[in-house]
Order: structure tokens, then sequence, then C-alpha cells
């Protein structure tokens, strides 16, 4: 083992952190100047080992600390990392790490980096060789000095505490002390001795009164024994005739009890039926009172629809009477529209064949006004035109005129066939519109049909789904009733469940539920009261077992327990018990193979991940037909034992036991509460799925009611929406009338186009041929017969045209006059009764709706009946529930009534077992009282059993009267001279015995001192023998030609016979040196120089550390005062000794460094010292440089 490493921060010089580099195994020198914190750096080593600084007050550990400039250090340590490798430190590591950390108030060791104490760094530093008794394994500046200057009877003292002397040294100053303690105990022993004596030969005078009073007292006690044991029989005799009639009473008791019990069960079973009884007149008035609502809604709505009804029947009426005029009017104007037509018929082919032959006439009589025109003109361009070209001219001229103009009558003719064709594609539209919107104005009346149809069965779906959610309303009413009373029932079973435990556990469950829910809490599983289930003739024996571990609660690990803990601290709500199964581990229990031995655990019922809590509170119970049998299976199989009746024996033997209320039972009431519970939660499921339902029909009825909504206002459109059609096609109607009439008149300019054209084309080829002709100067014979003949023609067409004429517009005033009264007039009246047949066609749906309205009354009619009928049925009912809750009240007061007389009789009952008590605990105080007065009269005679048996109480009590009188007679006896003298006797021998073993003990304690002084002696001859040996041998090393001795001095027998025994023995005086340095001279130390005295104290120090080997040394400049050739030899034994142990030291000589092995060097700058690791060289040239200065 060695040191391998040493951290150091804060302490004395070294502010900041220093971490040297880890050193040698074998030597390692540390130079630097004076003041750099070479010796802080030994100081911190000696800091940590403990061997200075032991015990500081705070001005010493402040002096510790780094007081340089800057911020104050307030704490300072120094760590020391060991090389364990040998395993010196019993520790089982390689490496062992010790820090000591030291502050004004602090003052603490760590071993590897865990806290340890002094002591326990002491015993360890010890178990490793680093020996207290020796402490010359570190040597600082200044101890070679002082061994220099010692005397010798200071190196003596220094031998001893090498050799360990101490030990012996203590141990018989401790004995000294005992052997004191036991000559002043036996002086103490000796005046008590002297005291008892004198004590006894005056108690020797006193015995002969104390035996008179001693035999009058014995009769006394007699006496007295014999009438308090008459008080005790007496008392026994009482108290066994208070019994016999007490169990009398008690077995009434227990019947009373019984009947009670049983009436309390049959009035549970009242109120309960009552309760049921209530609830059934609730949902009964309830039921009755929604049937009146619908009776009254019947009626009510009875009344709109007679009334609805009244008024669809006169519409129906009028609208038949109306439809009939109606009809009546159109057949008289469809008659006198056909015989119009009839005869317009007739009158057109007319007119048309007469406007044909007129246009024929007219195109005659034109074309002879050109040929009359023509010739005339020809005849007078004879005179006009004198030459041929002259003529041509004009003609061409004029053809040039005419064929201008029959090209812009062409030009017009186009344009007209445009517009022609134009008018017949707007009739030919107007005409499909007119088809499309009478095709409209038609199919009304079957979308109204329709209409009609879709809001009946929409209407009829509606009223069905309504009925339906009435029937819903009725049966969540019915629910609603039935949740409060399930509600009430669970809250008083709830309550009586509360009334079984304390306040704080009662609050604290309410608390746990209210947290659980709030904060969604999961892990929690509830009481352990709602995790099992057991059969109801067990429920005695579970509650017993449990008894308050029935409240406690549930969770799966102790985090959630912690939880709802905190928030309960939070709320201050009370206190439970909590069962993390995570933390339970309960033991399995062997049970007895016996069929009377039934393990309560295996008839309970309850989830598997429950196991742990329920095996914690009922693993160790078991059920047993009889209390005896209960009690032995508890003492045999260490269990606890009960009986069906609830009787209880423990393991340790107590048993527990009596009359148990089944009234209070908590099992029961949790039962209870539990029932009502799950009623209450599938009463609240069946409600929450009407509420569903109501809602979903709500929907449904509310898309009926919009759907029958849209529907009337589509057939209030339709409706509304005739007229505008009827408008529109009578607009259409006029529109394509004006058409025709302007395509008439198209027609006939076309005609006159196509005429004007004829007359021109005629015009253009007369020209023609005229040009052709050579110039004449007058007409050709056929010409002018054509001349003359002409006007004749002319007139005869004129007169024949003028006919025709009159006969064409004769004919035409006929026909207009008979369209005029076919468009203007009865059409137009067609139209409107055609309009009004069409309303009175929508007014058709009145005939259905007052059928449906019919139909709807007597459906309406049918539910008043059946709704009275409902009614009469539910009063019916509802008088036998008033008559049942009026005969369960009957019996539940007469219950009560017996109840009460019961309870009365309980509490007389309960006075007189109070009396019964009252005497009884009277006459157990009066036992008891004679029983300790017979057992204060002590030991007895034999013949006060006998003596005085056939003597009477008042006998007794007179001849105690005078036994009495006897005994104050000797009132100024000692009563205890007896007693005192036997308590002497027996501290005398006490005493005796005492001295006797003090004796012996100091006998032996001085024959202890002897040997420890002996051993004292021998350890330290043992001792000097050896450093002497080493002290020669180092020396001889040293200087070989020199020779060294130690020698011990002793006493004179002279001043050994002065010496007490009490005094230490003390042979020897002490250890002086004798050396030469040159064969044959011997020197002492008063004779030598410093150097000298320096080489002899380093001799002896090394021979001391042979004695007692350290694994590691330190040596402070040890060198400083010898010679170069002393210095070379201690630095060869340094280099001989550092291959078996470690050794660091400081100089300023170059001897150490020769042979060293690493090197550091400390430097000190602004009052701050740091160390590292420097090279030989470096080294040598810092010591050299020292040397040299000097």
């Amino acid at each position: 083992m060695y040191i391998k490493q040493i951290i150091i921060q804060g302490f004395k010089s070294y502010k900041d952190q220093t971490v040297m580099e880890p050193f040698s195994q074998n030597h390692n020198v540390v130079v630097g100047r004076n003041g750099s914190g070479k010796s802080n750096f030994f100081w911190a080593i000696r800091f940590v080992l403990n061997d200075a600084y032991a015990n500081m007050t705070r001005e010493e550990r402040q002096s510790l600390l780094h007081e340089g400039s800057g911020q104050p250090t307030i704490s300072a340590y120094v760590e020391i990392i060991f090389d364990n490798s040998d395993n010196r430190f019993p520790t089982g590591k390689e490496e062992v790490v010790l820090r000591r950390t030291i502050g004004l108030k602090k003052d603490e060791y760590s071993l590897d980096r865990k806290s340890v104490t002094k002591s326990e760094v002491l015993n360890l530093l010890e178990s490793a060789g680093f020996s207290r008794s020796n402490p010359y394994y570190i040597v600082p500046q200044g101890r070679i000095t002082a061994l220099t200057n010692s005397k010798d009877s200071e190196r003596l003292q220094l031998l001893k505490e090498v050799a360990g002397t101490k030990v012996y040294e203590q141990r018989r100053v401790e004995s000294v002390k005992i052997m004191d303690e036991t000559d002043l105990k036996r002086n103490q022993i000796n005046e008590l001795l002297d005291y008892i004596e004198e004590r006894l030969s005056e108690l020797d005078q006193e015995k002969e009164d104390l035996a008179k009073f001693q035999t009058a007292d014995r009769e006394r006690r007699c006496l007295e024994y014999s009438i308090y044991f008459k008080e005790q029989n007496e008392s026994l005799a009482q108290l066994e005739m208070l019994e016999e009639s007490r169990a009398e009473e008690l077995n009434e008791t227990v019947k009373r009890y019984e009947n009670l019990s049983d009436r309390m069960m049959i009035i549970q079973q009242l109120e309960h039926e009552l309760l049921e009884h209530r609830e059934s007149h609730g949902v009964l008035l309830l039921e009755k009172t929604q049937l009146q609502e619908d009776f009254q809604e019947c009626i009510q709505t009875k009344s709109t629809l007679e009334l609805s009804i009244t008024d669809l029947e006169k519409a129906v009426k009028d609208c038949t009477k109306s439809t009939s005029e109606v009809n009546k009017e159109r057949n008289e104007i469809v008659s006198l529209i056909k015989s119009k037509q009839d005869a317009l018929d007739k009158l057109v082919p007319e007119f048309d064949n007469l406007k044909m032959k007129e246009l024929e006439i007219n195109e005659r009589m034109a074309l002879l006004n050109a040929q009359l025109d023509s010739l005339k003109a020809k005849q007078g361009s004879f005179d006009r035109f004198k030459t041929q070209k002259d003529r041509d001219l004009w003609l061409k001229e004029m053809l040039k005129n005419c064929e201008d103009d029959l090209t812009g009558t062409l030009s017009q003719q186009n344009d007209l066939g445009n517009e022609k064709k134009k008018t017949e594609e707007d009739l030919s539209a107007l005409e499909a519109e007119l088809t499309a919107l009478k095709t409209r104005l038609v199919s009304r009346r079957s979308q109204l049909e329709e209409l009609d149809a879709s809001f009946r069965e929409t209407q009829l779906k509606k009223d069905t789904m309504e009925q339906e959610r009435k029937l819903v309303w009725r049966n969540e009413a019915k629910l609603t009733a039935t949740a409060e009373t399930l509600r009430q029932s669970a809250e008083k079973s709830f309550r009586t469940l509360m009334t079984t435990m304390d306040r704080n556990t009662s609050r604290g469950l309410k608390s746990i539920n209210r947290i659980v829910e709030r904060l969604k809490i999961k892990g929690y599983y509830g009481p352990l009261y709602e995790l099992f289930t057991v059969e109801e003739n067990l429920h005695t024996a579970v509650e017993v077992v449990a008894g308050a571990s029935l409240f406690h609660v549930v969770v799966d690990t102790d985090e959630t327990a912690s939880m709802i803990l905190k928030s309960l601290n939070q709320e201050k709500g009370g206190r439970v018990t909590f069962m993390p199964l995570n933390r339970l581990r309960p033991h399995q229990t062997k049970y007895p193979d016996s069929t009377d031995a039934i393990p309560l655990i295996s008839r309970l019922e309850y989830d598997p991940k429950f196991h742990p809590a329920i095996l914690q509170v009922f693993g160790k119970a078991i059920v047993a037909p009889t209390l005896e049998e209960a009690s032995n299976f508890a003492r045999t199989h260490q269990l606890t034992g009960v009986t069906f009746e609830g009787d209880r024996a423990d393991r340790k033997g107590a048993l527990t036991g009596g009359f148990h209320d089944h009234r209070h039972s908590r099992l029961e009431a949790i039962k209870s509460m539990l029932e009502s519970r799950s009623k209450l939660d599938e009463n609240a499921k069946k409600l929450d799925s009407y509420k569903k339902d109501i809602v979903k029909l709500d929907q449904e009825i509310l898309k009926l009611r919009d759907k029958c909504g849209d529907l009337t206002a589509q057939k209030k459109q339709m409706l509304s929406g005739r007229e505008p059609l009827a408008l529109e096609i009578e607009t259409k109607i006029r529109y394509q009338e004006q058409l025709q009439s302007f395509y008439s008149q198209q027609n006939k300019s076309w005609q006159q186009l196509e005429s004007r054209l004829e007359k021109i084309r005629s015009q253009i080829t007369s020209i023609h041929s005229d040009l052709k002709e050579p110039l004449r100067k007058k007409l050709s014979q056929p010409e002018l017969d054509l001349l003359e003949s002409l006007p004749n023609d002319i007139e005869s067409t004129r007169v024949e045209l003028a006919d025709l004429t009159a006969r064409r517009a004769e004919v035409e005033l006929n026909k207009n006059d008979l369209e005029i009264t076919l468009s203007t007039n009865l059409k137009r009246r067609l139209e409107l009764i055609d309009n009004k047949m069409d309303g009175l066609e929508d007014n058709s749906h009145l005939a259905d709706q007052l059928i449906d309205q019919r139909h709807e009354l007597e459906k309406v009619e049918q539910n008043i009946q059946k709704i009275e009928s409902q009614i009469e049925v539910l009063n019916d009912q509802i008088n036998n529930v008033q008559e049942s809750i009026t005969e369960t009240n009957r019996k539940l007061e007469s219950s009560h009534a017996a109840q009460a007389e019961d309870n009365l009789a309980m509490e007389k009952q309960q006075l007189m077992m109070e009396k019964f008590l009252t005497k009884r605990a009277t006459l157990l105080q009066k036992k008891e009282t004679a029983v300790r007065h017979i057992r204060d009269l002590g030991v007895l005679p034999e013949e006060a059993f006998e003596k005085y048996q056939e003597l009477n109480s008042k006998q007794l009590l007179k001849r105690l009267h005078k036994v009495n009188e006897t005994l104050g007679q000797y009132q100024h006896v000692n009563k205890k001279a007896f007693e005192q003298y036997v308590n002497f006797t027996n501290q005398r021998e006490q005493l005796e015995s005492r001295k006797f073993e003090l004796d012996k003990s100091a006998k032996a304690i001085e024959k202890l001192i002897k040997t420890l002084d002996l051993r004292k002696n021998e350890v330290i001859e043992k001792t000097f023998d050896e450093v002497a040996k080493n002290f020669k041998l180092v020396w001889k090393s040293l200087v070989p030609d020199g020779d060294g001795t130690l020698v011990m001095l002793k006493r004179s027998e002279e001043d050994m016979s002065f010496q007490s025994q009490d005094d230490t023995f003390e042979q020897y005086t002490g250890v002086s040196l004798n050396v030469s340095f040159t064969p044959g001279q011997q020197l002492r130390m008063p004779q030598l120089s410093g150097g000298q005295k320096s080489l002899v104290a380093l001799t002896l120090i090394f021979a001391i550390q042979k004695c007692d080997p350290a694994p590691f040394y330190l040596f402070d400049e040890i060198d400083a005062a010898l010679d170069t050739q002393y210095r070379t030899a201690v630095a060869d034994m340094v280099k001989e000794l550092s291959k078996k142990a470690q050794f660091i030291t400081t100089t300023f000589r170059p001897e150490l460094l020769v042979h060293a092995n690493k090197f550091y060097g400390v430097t000190f700058m602004n009052k701050v010292s740091k160390i590292q690791s420097i090279t030989r060289e470096n080294a040598q040239s810092f010591v050299e440089g020292q040397v040299t200065g000097a």
C-alpha cells in the first residue's frame, strides 16, 4: 500500500484545488523555497491521517483555512488516494479514497465518497499499520532537533511509547482506583456490622413482650378471619340467588329481544310494503294525471274537429251548389260556341272563295288596265318620238325604271318573307308554350291529390309517434318516481351504515368518493365491504372478524393511496385506512383438517385480484359450531375462531361473545345499500334509454312536422299559383291572336306584292317586245281593235268586281262578327267558367278533408272512451292501493305500538337489570372486601379455620372486642421486633459475605498490579533490546568506522527500597547514547556537534522504524543539519528502505535527489501555493541554486 495521489483545496496556502500527479511507490522528493508551502503540504497529509489537529477550537480551524486576498474560504478539504492492491486496508477495493473536510463549524471524514466517523478512520489506519504509539513514520521539521536535545528520561519515555506500555500503565491506574474503592467499601461494611450487633442486643429484650402481643394478635386474626369468612359466604350465597334471578331475567330478555327482532323484521317488511304501495300510488296518480291531461287534450281536439267539420260541410255544400250552376252555364256557352263555330265554318270557305275570285278579278282588271295604258302610251308615242332611236331610249329608260321597281319589290317581298317566317316560328313556339301551360293546369289536380295523400300519411305517422312518445313519457315518469324511492332507500341504508362507524371514517369515505370522481383516479376499488359477498348466516361472523377493517379502502398501489391521501388532507375530509394491493404480503395459513373448522375466506365470493386484501383480513379466521371448538382451534393452530352467532376466540386465549343486535348489522345495511344502488343503476340505465328514445322521437316528430309544413306550403303555393297560370295562358292566347292577325296582314301584303310583280314583269315584257319592233306611225289593226274593246272589258270587269266585293264584304262582316263573338265573348266566358271550374275542382279536396276529419273525430271519440275506461280502472287501482296503504299503516301503527310496549318493558327490564347489577356490584364489593381483609390478615394459624366456626357473628364480635382490649395493653411493644431481628441478622450475614468477597478481590487486584509491572518491564526490555540492536546496525551503515550503542539506566537498590506499593513500579530512569565515529572513541550526546547529534537522532528514528515498520514515511528536511558524507549515507539508506516502503521527503540538498524516483516542485505566488511534477534535472537545478544562494 502507498499514497497514490493527493488533492488539496482551501487548506492553508493551497487556495485553489491542487491535484498532484500520482506518486511513485518508492521515493518521492518535494523541493521548493522556504515559505512556498512544502511544510503545509506535509501538514495536509498529517491533517488527514489525524497525526495532528485531533481536537481543535474554532480559532484553530480558522487558521487552517486559506486567508489570502479575494473571496474568503469557508471550507477546505484534503483527499488522499491510497493504492490498496495488497488489501492492507480491509475494504476489498484496490483503491481507497480518504478525505477530511473542515470549516468553521464542521470537521468531517469520508471514505470512498461515503461519510464516516473519526473513530472509524482511526481504526482503519490502525488496521493498516499506522500505529499511534509509534508516530515516527512522519518526521516534520524540528522533530530531529527535539530528539537531539532530549534528555535520557525523555528518550526512555519515547521507548515506552514505542513499546506500547501506556496500556499497562492505564490498567494499573484503573486497578489502583478499584483497590481504593474496595478499601472504602470494606470500612463502610465494618461500621455497619458494629451497628447491627448493637441493635440485635436491644431487640433481644423486646422479644418477650412481643410474644405476648403475638398470642393475642393471633386470636384476633382468627376471630377476624371467621367474621370475614362468614361475610364472604353470605355474600356468595346472595350472589348465587341473584345470579339465578338474573339468569331468569336474561332468558326473558332474550325472548323479548327475539320478539323485538321479529317485530323489527315485520316493521321493516311493513315499511317496505308501505313504501312500495306509496310508490305504486304515486305512479298511479301520475299515470292518472297524464291520462286526465290526455283526456282534456282529446276533448279540446274533439271540439276543434267538430267546429272544423261544420265549416267543411258548409264549404263542401256551397262548392257542390256552385259546381252545378257553373256546369249548366258552361254547357249553354259550349252549345252557343258550337252553333257559332258551325256558322263560321260555313262562312269561311265562302269567304275564301269570294276572296280568291276578287283577287283574280283584280288581277285581270289590273292586266286590262295595263294593256290599255300600254296601247295608249304606244299610241301617244308616235307623236312624241320622231325617230326609233328616241323611242328606244325612252323605252330603255322605262325598262330601267321597271327593273329597278322589280328589284325593290323583290327586296320588299324577301323582307316580308323573312318576317313571315319569324311570325310562323313565334306562332309555333307560342303554341308549344300554351300546350305546356294547359298541360300544367290540367296536371295540378293530380299533384294536389298526391300532396293531400302525402300530407295525410305524414300526419298519421306524426300522430302515431306522438302517441308513442306519450307512452315513453309515462314510463319515464314512472321510472323517475321509482328512482327517487330507490335513492331514498339507498341513502337510508348508507346513513344506517355510517352510524356503525366513527365520524372521521364516514367523512373520509364520503370525501374519497368526491375526490376520485373529481380527479378521475384510476386504481381505486372502494371500501372492502363492496368487494365481496357472503352467505347471510355468516354475516355476524364476518362482522366480528373484520371489525373496522370492513371500511378499509382498497387501491392498486401506494402511489394511488398517497395521491388520494394528499387531497384528503387538503380538504380535511376525515381519516381512512388504505390497503395498497402492491404492498400487501399476507402469509398463507394452514387450516385444521376438520369438518368443524370452516375457513371463513372459503365462504367469501370476490374478484381474484382482491385476494391479498381479503386474505389480509380474513386469512386467519375459521368458523366453528361452538365457542369451545373455536377456542381449541384458535389455541392449537394460532387462528381466530368465531361461531355463527359471533362469539370469538383469539389465538392468545381471549374470549369475546354475547348478544348481537341484528338490527344494527353492518353487512345487512351494506347489502340493502348495494341492492338499492344496483336497482338504482339499472333504473338509471332504463331511464337513460327512455330519454334517448324521447330525444329520437322528438327529432322524428319535428321532421314530420316540418314535412307537413312543407306539404301545406306546397299546396298553398300550388293553389295560389293557379291564377297566375291562368292569367299567363290568357296573355299567351291574346298574344297568339295578335300574331295571327299580323300574319294575315303579312299574307295580304304578300299577295299585293305578287300582283305588283306580275304587273311589272308584264310591263317589262311589253317593253322588250316594243324594242324589238320598228318605229311605226300608228297602231296595228289588232292593236286598234284591242284598244276599242278594252274599255268595255274593263267596265264589265269593274261591275263584276264591284258585285263580288260587295258580296265578299257582306260575308266578311258576318265572319268577323262571328269571330269576334267567339273570341272576345263566348270563348272568353268559357275560359272564365273553366277557371271557375278549376277553382271549384281545387276545392274538391275539402270533401276528402271532411272525410279525414270525420275519421279523426271517430278516433278521438274512441280515445276518449278508452281513456275514460283507463281512468276508471286506475281509480279502482288507486282505491285498492289506498286501502292497502291504510291497512299497512294500521298494521304498522299496531306494530309500532307493540314495539313501544316492548321497548317500555325492555326499559323496565333494563332498570331492573341495573338494580341487579348495582346489588351484584355491592355484594361483589362486600365479598372482595372480605377477601381483601382475609388476605390482609396474612398467614393464619391452622386453628383459625376450625376454632370459631360454630359461633355466630354476634359472639365473634363480642370475643373480638375483648381481644382488642387486651391488645391495647401492648401498644408500646415494638411490633416489628422479630422482623427487625431477622432483617438485621440477614443483613449481618450479607455484609460478612460481601466483606469476604471484597477481601478476595483486593488480593486479586494486588496480584494484577504486580503482574502488570512485571509485564511492562519485560516489554520495555524487549523493545530496548530490539531498538538497541537496530541502532547499532543503522549506525554502522551510516558511519562504517564508528560504533553506536544504547544504554538503559536503572534505579539503585536503595531507591527501590523506599518505593511504596501504591506507587508505580519504575525500575528504569532513562536511556543514554554512546557513539563513536572512529575506532576506540566513545562519545555521549553532550560531547557531539550539531550535525553529529542530528545523525544520532536519525539513527534512533531509523532504528525505531525498523521495530514497527509503516507502509510509507514522510520526512521533512531531515538532512538539513547533516554533513555531506552523512547526507549521502542517509540517502543510500532511504534508497534501500524505499524498496519496501514509500518515502516522501523534502530537502534543500542534492544527495536525496540522486536515487529518488519522482520529483515535485512547490511554488508560491499571490499568497497561493501550487505543487506540480518536475524532472530530476529541474529539481537538481533548483537545489543547486539554493545551495549557491546560501
